[in-house]
């Protein structure tokens, strides 16, 4: 909302004619007698406001504002200016002329005081009630400002990692093998939820070889991969299921201690100030980490043809464009899994007292999975699946996640897009399909199978993104 500025009481060019008159009449008094009285009259009210005057004139200069109403009045003192020196011309005699001259100077004398005691105090009025309106829109829009909630900037950094970890040192090797080559520009890591992407990514950007902290390790980078190290361009950013890419850009350049030239007002253009934030902290290699992705579009956004600028991203999706260049995470063995569990129980000698008949059977226990794939539904006249194939799958139920279900398809060779269902127990595929998109479908599923008459579960694969296809035979009538 933009703030009224009252023009001022006085202006400058007002205060330099204010000066003349008052300085002309000081001259003038003493040299015409004919006149003296209302000359006297005049000086006495233009010396009563001289120090206000001043005033006025020198905030309204320091606060460079537009004159405004005092035109008329400055331009009868200008007038008396001028009539003031005539009155040093008129003979003692020419009582026509003194009388003239006299009545005018008795006007301009009570204009300005009408002014002073009129327009001024109104114009004080006025300016007054125009700041305390401009001081209360104020403060609504401070009130306001303080209740919106601002988001602050997020820190881009990479984690140091203290905790304990097992198993990973392998993984970290095969993982930098993969990120060095000259022709991964986007690398995908998945994994089910909680398999530890994160921690091995932060473990990653600790590494001597990728950030550089090294100087053997520099040159046996550049030596066998051709390429640098990626030093203090490792930027980390959590995404999350629902990203703003405008508040992730805002956040990398907030990282780097540098502003957009322009105000991030759209996806687009947040993406189009991110390649000029790139191009500006090149053109050492940059590292970009996209941690816990969740749409397959979004790390494309991200791309550009920069020379040595990665990106890894993180999800428990294994989006099937990503496939040339994916890194899958596999769980911890037994063995380490155990000590990663006793080390975390804080056990000691690595013994969870717990009966390794039991051990046994957790890691032994598996659920059938009966897979229908390459088949179409059709009407014929209930709902069926036709040209099927058929196999079983046998799959750990504590490493259940939506992660498995599409490693699942691609055991079976499901090269393209497709939709998994699961048939609930006892049901048919005309009610009781239900369509699998995330983690918590397959708790649902899970939960639904838990106690049932059978430890199979059936899964109906449907090819491509189109919802379930209901087609009628030709020789259906």
């Amino acid at each position: 909302m933009a703030l009224i500025v009252a023009g001022p009481l006085l202006g400058v060019a007002f205060g330099q004619v204010f000066t003349s008159l008052r300085e002309t009449v000081k001259d003038t008094v003493s040299k015409v007698c004919q006149f003296k009285p209302i000359l006297e009259r005049l000086q006495s009210t233009l010396d009563r406001l001289a120090p206000m005057v001043d005033q006025m004139v020198e905030l309204s200069e320091k606060l460079d504002l537009p004159e405004r109403e005092t035109k008329r009045l400055k331009e009868h003192m200008e007038e008396g200016v001028k009539l003031v020196r005539k009155c040093l011309t008129v003979r003692w005699w020419n009582y026509v002329f003194k009388f003239k001259y006299s009545s005018k100077l008795k006007d301009l004398d009570d204009e300005i005081i009408r002014y002073c005691w009129l327009d001024l105090i109104a114009q004080c009025a006025r300016n007054g009630l125009m700041t305390l309106e401009n001081s209360q829109n104020m403060t609504r829009m401070l009130k306001i400002l303080m209740n919106r909630e601002i988001p602050r900037p997020v820190s881009c950094a990479v984690r140091e990692r203290t905790e304990f970890t097992v198993g990973l040192d392998m993984t970290i090797r095969e993982l930098k093998t993969l990120l060095l080559k000259e022709k991964v520009r986007l690398l995908l890591l998945t994994a089910p939820g909680g398999c530890g992407k994160t921690k091995l990514v932060e473990m990653l950007c600790q590494d001597e070889q990728i950030k550089g902290t090294s100087k053997y390790c520099l040159h046996i980078v550049e030596v066998i991969y051709g390429a640098s190290t990626f030093k203090e361009n490792i930027l980390f950013v959590t995404v999350s299921k629902t990203p703003n890419v405008k508040v992730i850009v805002q956040n990398l350049f907030s990282h780097k201690g540098l502003q957009p030239k322009f105000e991030i007002q759209s996806e687009e253009n947040a993406i189009d100030q991110l390649l000029q934030l790139l191009e500006n902290i090149g053109p050492d290699p940059i590292l970009l980490i996209l941690d816990d992705v969740w749409q397959e579009s979004l790390p494309e956004k991200f791309e550009f043809n920069i020379p040595n600028y990665k990106i890894i991203a993180t999800s428990r999706i294994a989006f099937p464009r990503f496939k040339n260049f994916r890194y899958n995470l596999k769980p911890l063995n037994k063995k380490d899994a155990m000590t990663l569990f006793c080390h975390s129980a804080e056990l000691q000698d690595e013994s969870s007292n717990i009966p390794e008949k039991d051990i046994k059977k957790m890691d032994d226990e598996e659920v059938k999975f009966e897979v229908y794939y390459g088949g179409t539904f059709l009407w014929n006249p209930s709902l069926e699946y036709f040209n099927r194939k058929v196999e079983i799958v046998d799959k750990n139920p504590n490493r259940l996640s939506y992660f498995e279900i599409e490693g699942i398809c691609e055991e079976l060779g499901i090269d393209e897009p497709s939709r998994v269902h699961y048939l609930a127990p006892g049901g048919n595929l005309e009610q009781d399909l239900r369509l699998i998109e995330d983690d918590i479908d397959m708790v649902s599923m899970s939960k639904l199978n838990e106690g049932g008459p059978r430890d199979t579960i059936i899964l109906y694969v449907e090819s491509g993104h189109a919802p379930l296809a209901i087609e009628v035979p030709n020789e259906v009538g």
